[in-house]
């Protein structure tokens, strides 16, 4: 009796040269092995859009770093771990000196915000908010529509809940200077 054939686990490398998938299918590699979900609904990219609007206005005004949307980020090596957060925001400490890759960047981004779509499974999202942190994230903020809130994830173990009525600030978003504020509310007028 012949045993089956062991699974081939792909690179980041090798998942970046992947054809694009039909239908508009999102992709990511999580222990080396292609996982596909169906593109965002409308008020998903409407979040999101607001959130990396938000995000990037203060982080280009004060010259922070870069707000980057639905990019790549390798958190993990041997298997290969590629993941592309909605809106995530690298500080200029994280930055490599010759510019952004034009392949994924290689590490956490320092905030990784994931817009949560209706059918994500709560175990899936979990997981993924460690490996943001496992890699060095500092923040991860999972965007929940259901109940209008967002939680913060903090990289030494912390968690809060905005709901309604609060408001999002610079500590939230691990930026080093004062003056950042996304109520709420905003994100889910």
């Amino acid at each position: 009796m012949s045993s089956p054939a062991a699974e081939q686990l792909l690179t980041a490398e090798e998942f970046a040269r992947l054809p694009e998938p039909e239908g508009g299918c999102c992709t990511e590699l999580v222990d080396g092995r292609v996982v596909m979900a169906p593109p965002p609904g409308a008020a998903h990219g409407d979040r999101s859009s607001i959130i990396g609007w938000a995000l990037r206005s203060f982080v280009r005004e004060h010259q922070l770093g870069r707000v980057l949307v639905e990019s790549g980020y390798r958190l993990k090596r041997r298997p290969d771990t590629v993941r592309g957060p909605d809106v995530s925001f690298i500080a200029n400490d994280r930055l490599p000196v010759a510019g952004l890759p034009a392949g994924y960047f290689e590490g956490a981004p320092t905030l990784a915000v994931e817009v949560l779509s209706p059918n994500d499974a709560q175990a899936a999202v979990l997981t993924k908010v460690g490996e943001y942190l496992d890699a060095g994230a500092e923040r991860v903020w999972l965007v929940r529509s259901a109940n209008k809130s967002v939680t913060v994830y903090f990289a030494g173990g912390d968690v809060a809940t905005l709901h309604s009525g609060d408001t999002l600030n610079s500590a939230h978003a691990a930026f080093t200077l004062e003056g950042f504020a996304l109520p709420i509310d905003e994100i889910f007028a």
